[in-house]
């Protein structure tokens, strides 16, 4: 059947959707299919058990459709962010944070707008972090060590070690 995306829940790792039949269906992760992360309004081919959906596949030819709509990161590559932020003598870094952040606000985060960044840096790139801990998974980067991510020490590298952070960005990258 083909339906549409309503919700998904990156903690809690469960979903709603809408099949075309008008009905609305539960999933969980792991009737998740296709690469990357469910997001709100992907359009879906699914089975249904139990009442439940399962075995869920991205209408890709549906999604193609889609303009201007942020679903999941985007991959941009280490080296490109390290010139673009030199070629612009720092100002990309801003724009990065920006667009990152309506990334990872796309998968479930909750930080606040950008201009409080302006305003209350610290508090901002606190709750930057705190979506940092939430797409990664808590995990940090393979290059440091391994163990939990704090909001912290994510705000901390959003500050100075950004190119690092979106090598792990690519990682999960959708787009």
């Amino acid at each position: 059947m083909k339906g549409t995306i309503l919700d998904y829940s990156i903690p809690k790792n469960e979903g709603l959707i809408s099949g075309e039949d008008g009905q609305r269906y539960t999933f969980t992760k792991n009737d998740w299919r296709s690469p990357g992360i469910p997001t709100r309004s992907r359009k879906i081919d699914f089975a249904i058990n139990n009442g439940k959906a399962s075995e869920i596949f991205e209408d890709i030819s549906s999604n193609l459709n889609v303009k201007n709509q942020t679903i999941g990161m985007k991959k941009r590559g280490f080296i490109a962010v390290i010139l673009l932020y030199i070629a612009t003598l720092g100002i990309y870094y801003i724009y990065w944070l920006v667009q990152t952040k309506e990334e990872m606000n796309s998968l479930g985060a909750k930080i606040p707008s950008a201009w409080l960044l302006l305003i209350i840096p610290p508090y901002w790139l606190y709750r930057y972090g705190e979506g940092v801990s939430l797409v990664t998974k808590g995990k940090k980067p393979s290059f440091i060590s391994r163990g939990d991510i704090s909001p912290i020490w994510a705000a901390c590298w959003a500050w100075g070690g950004f190119p690092w952070l979106q090598r792990e960005f690519d990682k999960i990258a959708t787009r």
